[in-house]
């Protein structure tokens, strides 16, 4: 039996019989004290959602220039690669991310759409492509960068939404609150998100997600921070870990322009006739 799919099942049932309220999704639940620590200011639950989703909501797309760190413990025996890079990002489903090193030019090329992803290899002369409707995790272990691993980083769903297809629940800990979103099927309860909120500042600084076994498949650290006078915070620096995986990604950013017109060329991929195409549809 996988005791952490037991632990938060009985931690969310327990949840929903003591508020007498046996909805999934409309459960109200303030602070619960994992530990002794002195609360900056009581919230409940529904202002944690609001604040969260208010300074979520204000950027619709953004591009920067990135500085990656890339290290591939499985393939590539721990080996780091270093490159610049830009991105491009438009809400819900829209991203462009490539790197680049002085001597070897362009070395990969993300591209993802409502319709189609795109993961081309210059030095190997090939595309791997599909629909994006599928789930992303069946390219692994064909690529080592997923388009859904940078897009899920940026938490692109929105807070509200998840609340309503999971039943979540917070505690604080130390100068943060911490969100669970528990998936619940056929009576049992799996633990599918866990989010990070600074209890200053209301940013979301780390965030993980569970695979349906319940293992840990993706956890992002936001270390740093810019300040914009219009639009608050924003990440400065990105950590995405994959453990199962044992893959990790550093984006650090510069020149970050929030909210620009992005021509839809940006998250458009041309095949030519001299790439080899490698169809990811089942």
């Amino acid at each position: 039996m996988n005791l952490s799919k037991l632990f938060y099942g009985m931690v969310a049932l327990s949840l929903i019989m003591t508020s007498g309220c046996a909805t999934r999704h409309d459960v109200t639940f303030g602070i619960l004290q994992s530990q002794p620590h002195p609360v900056r200011k009581t919230i409940t639950f529904d202002e944690l959602i609001q604040s969260v989703h208010a300074k979520n909501s204000q950027v619709e797309r953004f591009k920067a220039d990135l500085k990656l760190t890339f290290t591939d413990t499985i393939r590539s025996k721990g080996k780091t690669v270093h490159c610049d890079g830009k991105i491009a990002l438009e809400k819900p489903d829209k991203l462009r991310l490539y790197g680049s090193q002085p001597l070897s030019g362009k070395i990969f090329d993300i591209i993802s759409n409502s319709e189609r992803f795109y993961i081309y290899s210059p030095k190997e002369g090939r595309v791997l492509t599909g629909s994006s409707k599928q789930p992303l995790d069946s390219l692994e272990p064909a690529t080592k960068i997923r388009p859904n691993d940078v897009m899920h980083a940026f938490l692109l769903y929105d807070i509200k939404e998840m609340c309503e297809r999971y039943v979540c629940f917070f505690v604080h800990e130390d100068a943060s609150y911490v969100l669970y979103f528990l998936e619940e099927t056929n009576g049992t309860y799996s633990l599918a998100k866990r989010v990070w909120v600074d209890d200053d500042m209301f940013e979301i600084t780390r965030h993980q997600t569970f695979d349906h076994s319940g293992e840990l498949d993706l956890d992002v650290k936001i270390t740093d921070f810019f300040i914009f006078p219009e639009y608050g915070y924003f990440p400065k620096r990105m950590e995405i870990e994959s453990p199962y995986r044992q893959l990790q990604l550093i984006m650090e950013f510069s020149k970050i322009e929030l909210n620009p017109a992005l021509n839809h060329n940006v998250f458009t991929f041309t095949i030519s006739e001299n790439i080899q195409v490698i169809e990811m549809d089942r």
